[in-house]
């Protein structure tokens, strides 16, 4: 080291591993001692420098030299300075050179660690630049020495901020107004409230100055402002903080025209505060002109009129964001990060916030508010309809399904007392196939839209699963035979007694619904066969299975099978399988439909359900 002159040196037992202190009357020595340790690392540098001594840091040539040879060797150099307006030539020149470069506000020591070594000035150095006064240089290479301050140095280094946040804060920092003295303060007050300057950004760390700014703005608007809060939470901080009851009277005003537009995220309570702040009703006082008086009794002499200028949507969960935007007179912008969205307070709650009156940038965020004002209003839009469109499904098939049942029940009175006419059977048997396929689409539409407003209810019990496939295959096999259908039917059951804790009516509806498929996809085949089975699993478990030797699922309709309108016949909707799945995923339970692939012949459909 090179580190002379007058010493008061405490030095160990050992040559190698000491703590130092000398007296350094120039800092080319300094300078020097310091290179020396970069020339000696092996793995990582450290630096804090601070403000007084990063000019003499970053103007010596050995210094710079052995940094150019640190990153050569692939060696990491890292660096945290204090950046101001005075010194932000070097901390530039510096960052040319040493890419892991940090701000510190306030730094006030100098220090530089290797591996091995260490080095620190003293604090002569920090208040007087005077090449000829003496310093105090610590020296060390005791090992725990080092881990120590290594520590410190990474809490240092945890806390700062990249260097080149701060020097783009300070290049654009036109937003403040260094005040004048020989101003008046109702004159600075406009000119703080007015911000017309350059443009530029800043980042605000403040936050008490974060929300002074956004009243500050709030007041200054002319003509329109926009604000986009992160969740229903930060809105009800900003009430509480009162820049909602700013907003009311900025818009009750008679001598404004501006225009307020709020995105928010949707709480129980935000409805409510949306319609009390939509309707903010304004009292315009008619004088009479003769008497110069104002006639208060009289309800004529007071006009109400909506203000109309506060405008409220709520935001989808899907787009809720961490950032607060509010815009002013799509002058200036200022979004601020969430940090905890549990704090009652946004001084609490909220982090860095971005200030801007960059016309690219302000206009940037207009564009993106507006495209989300439109998206909020298709989507009440879409929401509206749909509801809409429900009701009217929901009712439409309530008034079908009204005059089909005595439809069925007239006709099968007929069909039996009409056994000698063949002609007339015939004719009656055309409407109550009929009849019966609108009112089971009937009933279709109207589980559908259960299923959709989640209000499908399910009503268990026990019962037996053997006696309703038995009932529901006989109830088959008899259509079959009158229809004068050649497919053979049947049902196998591996364990007798099979019960179920279930909703009798809604397993009734899946397994009719898999054996009408089965038939419709198999009818007209001379060998055509549907196989039922149905057995308990080890996991107790009840699986059921139709199998069919019919024509078998369509490639297009194989991975879509469960949707709605999946369908590639003209005899169904395809909604059947749709409220089948829903059915039995209400139970808990799964189902699927396959091609028979083994043999290449059908289709098989299956559902698997817990007992209880």
């Amino acid at each position: 080291m090179y580190l002379t002159s007058d010493s008061t040196s405490s030095t160990h037992s050992s040559c190698s591993d000491v703590i130092r202190i000398d007296r350094v009357y120039e800092i080319q020595n300094i300078i020097k001692s310091q290179s020396q340790l970069l020339d000696n690392s092996k793995i990582q540098v450290d630096n804090c420098i601070n403000y007084y001594y990063l000019p003499s840091f970053i103007k010596h040539e050995p210094i710079k030299e052995s940094i150019i040879e640190l990153q050569k060797r692939g060696i990491r150099l890292r660096c945290i300075i204090e950046i101001t307006k005075d010194n932000i030539k070097y901390c530039k020149e510096l960052a040319k050179l040493v890419k892991d470069l940090r701000h510190l506000d306030g730094l006030k020591i100098n220090f530089t660690i290797s591996e091995s070594e260490y080095i620190s000035l003293g604090s002569t150095l920090n208040e007087k630049r005077d090449k000829k006064t003496t310093t105090e240089v610590i020296y060390s290479d005791i090992k725990s020495f080092i881990e120590e301050q290594q520590y410190l140095f990474d809490i240092l280094w945890n806390k700062a901020i990249p260097a080149e946040n701060k020097i783009k804060e300070i290049e654009t920092n036109n937003i403040f107004i260094v005040k004048d003295e020989t101003l008046t303060q109702q004159q600075t007050l406009e000119l703080e409230q007015d911000i017309r300057l350059e443009e530029g950004i800043k980042i605000i760390r403040n936050t008490v100055e974060v929300q002074k700014l956004a009243f500050d703005l709030l007041k200054s608007a002319k003509d329109e402002i926009l604000i986009i809060f992160s969740t229903a939470n930060a809105f009800h901080r900003q009430e509480r903080a009162g820049s909602i009851k700013l907003l009311s009277e900025i818009a009750s005003r008679k001598d404004n025209n501006v225009n307020i537009k709020i995105m928010t995220p949707i709480d129980d309570t935000l409805p409510k505060t949306k319609i009390e702040l939509e309707n903010i009703k304004k009292m315009e006082k008619v004088e009479d002109k003769k008497e110069n008086i104002v006639k208060l009794p009289k309800e004529t002499n007071y006009k109400q009129q909506n203000s109309n200028k506060i405008e409220i949507r709520f935001i989808e969960s899907q787009l809720q964001t961490t950032i607060s935007l509010l815009i002013v007179d799509k002058k200036y912008s200022l979004a601020v990060e969430l940090k905890d969205d549990t704090k009652a307070t946004s001084i609490e709650a909220i982090g860095l916030a971005t200030y801007s009156n960059s016309k690219s940038t302000v206009l940037s965020y207009v564009s993106i508010f507006e495209t989300l004002w439109l998206q909020t209003e298709l989507s009440d839009r879409l929401k509206l309809h749909d509801r809409i469109q429900k009701d009217f499904i929901n009712v439409a098939a309530h008034e079908l399904r009204t005059p089909i049942q005595p439809i069925i029940a007239i006709t099968d009175i007929i069909y039996s007392r009409s056994k000698e006419d063949r002609e007339k059977r015939e004719l009656l048997e055309i409407i109550m196939r009929n009849a019966k396929r609108l009112k089971r689409l009937t009933d279709d539409i109207l589980d559908i839209t259960k299923i959709e407003s989640q209000s499908l209810q399910i009503q268990k019990e026990w019962f037996s699963l053997e006696d309703v496939i038995s009932s529901l295959v006989s109830q088959h096999k008899t259509n079959l035979k009158e229809m004068n259908n050649i497919i053979n039917l049947n049902f196998i059951i591996e364990e007798k007694n099979l019960f179920i804790r279930a909703d009798k009516g809604r397993i009734v509806q899946v397994i009719d619904n898999l054996l009408c498929n089965a038939i419709k996809f198999t009818e007209g085949k001379a060998d055509g066969s549907i196989t039922i089975t149905a057995q308990k699993t080890d996991n107790n478990s009840i699986i059921v299975i139709t199998k069919d030797t019919g024509i078998g699922i369509h490639t297009e309709i194989l991975s879509k099978l469960f949707t709605k309108f999946a369908t590639k016949s003209n005899k169904g909707t395809g909604l059947g399988l749709y409220i089948s799945k829903k059915i039995i995923e209400a139970h808990g339970g799964k189902i699927w439909g396959k091609n028979n692939y083994y043999n290449g012949i059908g289709a098989e459909f299956g559902f698997i359900l817990p007992i209880e």
